[in-house]
């Protein structure tokens, strides 16, 4: 049975590819711990920021 998440993040993004990575990497620790879902709203990034 798969667990369900008991934490929600949600992340606005916006076309800064840096600054979305460093938040990103952050989480990694939390989100394996915690069973946790990750919510990113796409504000305006470009097909690069998307794709990596």
């Amino acid at each position: 049975m798969e667990k369900q998440p008991v934490l929600s993040i949600s992340l606005l993004a916006s076309n800064r590819k840096e600054t979305i990575r460093k938040c990103l990497d952050s989480l990694t620790g939390i989100m394996e711990k915690v069973p946790s879902e990750l919510i990113i709203m796409d504000t305006g990034c470009d097909r690069e920021t998307r794709g990596f």
